[in-house]
């Protein structure tokens, strides 16, 4: 049997695309019994694209939702607390430990060298000064680590976007090929030919469901790589003129 994809369906793949455009008051309509749903022909394949697009929508706000709090993160980089005066710093110790720490590789907390001298330095200098200090390191550590996943995430979920999709008009032939074998099938019960229509028009649902997600990607994912580059730049420059009057 020839497989078809949702764009393909021939006749009995646009009456029941039909149905589900019209809104028929199929099982989901009516509030179906789960059992039952999940005997029904085919309902393994929504199941299937229901666990796809349940990881991809999880692996879309992972990502957009750690990016949400950089930009204002890295803006308040440069900002003193009151009780810190610029005239205290000593900019070559500040500036090269910030920048030893934001340079560090891996991920999680830094401990360059540059870092402990700071540290060193402030706990000398009294608690405003190493408040500030600890601070500064924190949100550092946090940044360095969180540009680095959404820089290697964010194209990761781009090219796993363009698998997902070949997933999908996989599932959906193979959709179609239940419900039409069932359909031809002169023995088949009538109620089995009801619940195989009902399953494609759910599995059709989770097809839309993909394109919405889809969408998502391309707005929402696929911006974030220059996003999160632009802002390491920004703090880059941000340390080196740690201390600078605005």
């Amino acid at each position: 049997m020839k497989r078809r994809t949702g764009l393909g369906l021939g006749p009995l793949g646009l009456a029941l695309l039909g149905l589900g455009a019209a809104g028929c008051a199929g099982p989901d309509a009516a509030g179906p019994d789960n059992a039952l749903v999940s005997q029904a022909p085919g309902a393994g394949l929504t199941e299937r694209l229901r666990g796809l697009n349940d990881q991809l929508d999880t692996a879309i706000s992972g990502v957009t939702d750690l990016y949400a709090p950089l930009p204002a993160r890295a803006g308040a980089l440069p900002t003193l607390p009151a009780d810190v005066a610029r005239a205290d710093l000593d900019p070559d110790i500040v500036r090269a430990g910030l920048q030893d720490c934001f340079a560090a590789p891996g991920q999680g907390p830094c401990n360059a060298p540059g870092v402990t001298s700071l540290l060193d330095w402030s706990t000398a200098m009294g608690p405003g000064i190493h408040g500030m200090v600890e601070d500064k390191v924190a949100q550092l550590s946090f940044l360095r680590t969180a540009l680095a996943i959404i820089m290697e995430r964010s194209p990761a979920l781009v090219h796993q976007l363009a698998e997902s999709r070949v997933q999908v008009e996989r599932i959906i032939a193979e959709g179609y090929d239940v419900v039409e074998s069932t359909e031809i099938n002169p023995l088949e019960a009538a109620r089995n030919k009801d619940a195989a229509r009902a399953s494609f028009q759910r599995l059709m649902k989770e097809k839309e469901r993909f394109e919405r997600l889809s969408a998502r990607v391309e707005a929402e994912v696929r911006p974030l790589s220059d996003r999160a580059l632009g802002l390491h730049q920004q703090v880059v420059a941000s340390l080196q003129r740690f201390g600078d009057a605005p």
